[in-house]
């Protein structure tokens, strides 16, 4: 069982010189039922302990299916839990059908349901960037200007906001996203692809200045917006 931190933190769950299909540790976790991996839980619990303290990180726990991954994690939660720390959970589904990004929604629905929305609001204030992915094209001009401007009410100065979403040549040259954005304007009441030209007044109307687009090689384009 492995895990990998964030860039400034990298380390392994596998206890030191033991391989990853040998025998668990069998110390049990105090004040608990939980009975083995004494190395990976304390280091999930510094990085618990760090994130209550405002440090937050991301570790990835992987391993062999059956070694005890989601029953590890089940401690942990329950102990951030009682710290008083929200805990969401997202799961995959393995076969065809699910949404994109599915684990993420489900985590960002629970952490938003019921909240208060100039609570969250203020929350969610002060990031380094903020990413809206396959979001505006869903929306007609006047309901993407509305989600844009909630992202400049909260994005700092230094703060980008990135799209992701398909970009059309100029109106009148042939592509093939004009199928998906004719397809959107069947299915979503105002839904569209835009221009490069027409996500620039977009920006314009909710506070943003397009900076520069950046070529991704598929038919999704990166727009890199700052707040003015």
């Amino acid at each position: 069982m492995t895990a990998f931190d964030t860039p400034r933190r990298r380390e392994s769950l596998s206890r030191p010189g033991t391989r990853e299909s040998g025998s668990p540790s069998t110390a049990p976790a105090s004040g608990t039922g939980f009975v083995g991996r004494a190395h990976e839980l304390a280091v999930l619990r510094a990085r618990l302990a760090a994130a209550a303290a405002g440090v937050g990180s991301v570790v990835l726990l992987a391993g062999e299916p059956g070694i005890g991954k989601t029953r590890l994690l089940d401690q942990v939660s329950a102990e951030a839990a009682e710290r008083g720390c929200r805990v969401a959970w997202g799961r995959c589904w393995e076969g065809e059908g699910a949404p994109s990004f599915w684990a993420w929604v489900q985590i960002i629905r629970a952490l938003v349901d019921g909240r208060d929305a100039a609570a969250l609001r203020a929350e969610m204030a002060g990031g380094d960037i903020y990413l809206l992915m396959r979001i505006l094209r869903d929306w007609d001009d006047e309901q993407a200007t509305v989600i844009l401007r909630r992202c400049r009410e909260v994005i700092p100065p230094h703060g980008r906001l990135l799209v992701i979403d398909p970009i059309l040549p100029p109106r009148g040259m042939p592509s093939p996203a004009i199928g998906s954005d004719l397809l959107l304007r069947v299915l979503f009441d105002g839904g569209r692809d835009r221009t490069e030209n027409e996500f620039r007044d977009l920006l314009a109307a909710a506070g943003f200045a397009l900076e520069r687009r950046i070529e991704t090689g598929w038919l999704l384009g990166l727009i890199e917006a700052k707040p003015v």
